[in-house]
């Protein structure tokens, strides 16, 4: 489903549904609602659906970063080292008998 909206000074922009806005992005809906979420893409809610404007769709795909190159390493890094510390701590308590 599409359509036209007036937005300024008689310009239109054209208005797609989820359904659409999934197949221009090439992904699933609930990756779509996730970015809905984190706000790294925008849309609007019309009689209890969403929408959005094609033009956004088509920005987000030629400026938005991959998601990996918005990783912040150090984080990674502090996450894996405490879930080491994890580990050993509870195989230390295994080989102990608890």
């Amino acid at each position: 489903m599409s359509g036209q909206r007036r937005s300024g000074a008689g310009s239109k922009r054209e208005v797609v549904d989820l359904a659409e806005a999934t197949r221009i992005l090439g992904t699933s809906k609930p990756t779509l609602y996730r970015w809905l979420r984190a706000g790294r893409i925008r849309g609007f809610k019309a009689g209890g659906q969403w929408r959005f404007y094609r033009d956004d769709l088509i920005k987000f795909l030629e400026y938005d970063e991959p998601l990996a190159v918005q990783i912040d390493l150090p984080e990674v890094e502090k996450a894996i080292a405490f879930l080491e510390r994890r580990l050993s701590e509870r195989k230390a308590k295994e080989e102990t008998g608890r």
